[in-house]
């Protein structure tokens, strides 16, 4: 993956990874989930789901609770490729730290 990453780098291509290693790898972006919080959506849906709601309460609900997770922009990466971003973000995209 490093290599892949660097790879692209060099010829001015950003890359756009799964996880806070592509993040720390030099990807310019990345999907940060936090698996936690992922896990605990999942236990409430399951609970909604066998308490016998009907189709459409579940899928209603799956709409008001998105799955947890963050976009990392990564800054340094961005100008060293020049490609211009804004400084400020709407959640979940978010400079990375």
């Amino acid at each position: 993956v490093r290599y892949i990453i660097k790879d692209a780098l060099h010829k001015g291509l950003p890359v756009i990874g799964y996880n806070r290693f592509f993040y720390e790898s030099g990807a310019a972006a990345a999907f940060i989930f936090d698996y936690k919080e992922l896990g605990r959506q999942c236990g409430i849906n399951a609970q909604k789901i066998l308490s016998g709601r009907t189709l459409s309460d579940r899928v209603a609900a799956r709409a008001q609770t998105p799955p947890v997770f963050h976009v990392w922009v990564n800054a340094r990466v961005m100008r060293n490729l020049g490609i211009k971003h804004p400084q400020q973000y709407t959640f979940p995209v978010e400079l990375g730290p």
